[in-house]
């Protein structure tokens, strides 16, 4: 504590700490989950395990070790982790019935046909009861249809760690959903492209290519690869303007790159022509970047993070689940809420730090059975909170062992998809024994010698042939679910 930390463009932060001296752009996603870095100056907080994007700062350490944010954050993912109960199995609470009511029974056959006919029947018929009701098949119920189900997820690319998991995802009526990398791509992209009056595409793409392809920022990146294969030219005197943008001299032309601040107050350009166009970026969620060359304004580039290709059908589909769904975000609310209605979600709250997603998971729990999805650091906790965590295959290693599933091909259909190969299985273990009490109220009674007087006698072969039975129909409807798609 106490320490004077030099910073520069690619430095993972040691400890948590204020910005002393310098400027830069810092990637603060493992903990916000905003997928743009953050602009930070003097004076302004720095938490462990963030990326310097671009820049160079000294920052002085205060909290160091165990004291940082993200050891609290790894130390309460480790703590909900301990405290996690699995949930209890249908067939366990099935079986503590319906064992002691079967020796119940064997005992009044026995006690009965001893008074009526003596030992031997009584003994025949006791016997008979006991094997016809034999609970292979409620053994059964429950293991094979999980077997099947975990296999066959497998294969569709849904991992699911336990039986536990799979039960919990057949009751799941809320689903809390985090929104960059999971309903969002997680990386930015061109979404937007308008040029100025008189102005052709290609002046604005080598303008654009020139200066942003020397930036490491996302944006730029995004920009590079929009533009990939326009012929590059080197830039004179390149330099990054901080919290502004970028600059470049092309052919001698000064060429500036940025937001509305640099080109409109420090370089006195008007941006009228393209007004209409910035704020159609905005209302998108996206962040407008303006380019110009000399005294003339080029063009204006929208980049945000583009929201997952099946992540509104997706949504739709839990809808018609009667599934009910709330982003928890820690990004900014403009941009969250943009997202949450284009995709219609019923519920959200964004700018929320680990323990704040985590805290709104618990209370959603009160009310009602919950799925939680999510893709970093700052989800596990949440994932553990959650009934049931489920991690996208291509977030954080944190996130996916802290997850009950893992969706090993990143894609949010396979989220209901998982939720409808557990209520599937759900079923199926319902069915299973239902069946298999069904099968035992029906044989039990002519184990007992109710059709005895009729000439209808079960020995203990016969009972223990017919007990087959009803294992081999568990097992049967069990793997039905080789057939879920």
């Amino acid at each position: 504590v106490g320490d004077t930390v030099l910073l520069r463009t690619g430095d993972r932060i040691a400890a948590d700490g204020v910005v002393i001296q310098g400027f830069g752009s810092i990637d603060e996603s493992h903990l916000t989950g905003e997928s743009l870095p953050l602009e930070k100056s003097v004076g302004d907080p720095l938490a462990s395990g963030s990326i310097v994007y671009d820049g160079s700062l000294r920052m002085r350490a205060e909290r160091v070790g165990e004291d940082t944010s993200l050891s609290a954050t790894l130390r309460m993912v480790r703590e909900a982790a301990a405290g996690k109960a699995p949930i209890a199995r249908l067939a366990d609470r099935v079986s503590a019935v319906f064992v002691p009511t079967v020796v119940l029974i064997a005992l009044l056959t026995f006690a009965v046909w001893l008074f009526a006919d003596g030992a031997g029947a009584a003994l025949l018929h006791a016997v008979s009861v006991l094997v016809i009701s034999c609970p292979c098949a409620l053994g059964l119920a429950t293991p094979t249809a999980i077997m099947t189900a975990t296999g066959r997820g497998a294969e569709l690319g849904i991992l699911v760690k336990s039986a536990a998991a799979l039960e919990a995802l057949g009751r799941v009526d809320c689903v809390a959903v985090d929104k960059t990398g999971t309903l969002t791509e997680g990386k930015m992209t061109v979404s937007h492209v308008a040029t100025a009056p008189g102005v052709s595409l290609e002046r604005l793409a080598t303008v654009a290519y020139a200066l942003e392809s020397r930036s490491g920022h996302p944006i730029a990146k995004a920009i590079t690869d929009y533009f990939q294969g326009t012929p590059d030219l080197p830039p004179e005197g390149f330099s990054t303007i901080p919290g502004k943008g970028l600059y470049g001299k092309l052919d001698g032309v000064h060429c500036f790159a940025g937001n509305a601040a640099l080109l409109q107050d420090d370089m006195e350009l008007t941006l009228d022509s393209l007004s209409e166009e910035a704020g159609r970026i905005l209302s998108m969620g996206a962040t407008p970047v303006y380019f110009s060359m000399g005294e003339q304004l080029l063009g204006i580039v929208g980049v945000g993070d583009s929201i997952r290709s099946d992540a509104g059908a997706a949504v739709e589909q839990l809808r018609g689940m009667g599934v009910r769904t709330v982003m928890l975000t820690g990004d900014h609310e403009h941009t969250a809420r943009r997202v949450a209605e284009e995709l219609s979600c019923d519920e959200l709250f964004a700018g929320l730090l680990p323990n704040q997603k985590a805290a709104h998971v618990r209370r959603l729990t009160t009310l009602y059975s919950v799925a939680m999805i999510g893709d970093g650091i700052n989800d596990a906790e949440a994932l553990l909170n959650a009934e049931v965590g489920i991690a996208i295959g291509a977030g954080t290693d944190v996130a996916i062992s802290s997850a009950d599933v893992v969706l090993r091909r990143s894609r949010l259909s396979d989220a209901v998809s998982a939720l409808r190969l557990g209520r599937a299985t759900l079923r199926n273990v319902k069915q299973n024994l239902f069946w298999a009490l069904v099968y035992n109220a029906i044989c039990i009674p002519i184990a007992a010698g109710v059709l005895s007087p009729m000439g209808v006698t079960l020995v203990p072969w016969m009972a223990a042939l017919a007990m087959s039975f009803s294992s081999l129909f568990v097992v049967f409807n069990a793997l039905r679910l080789r057939r879920f798609r």
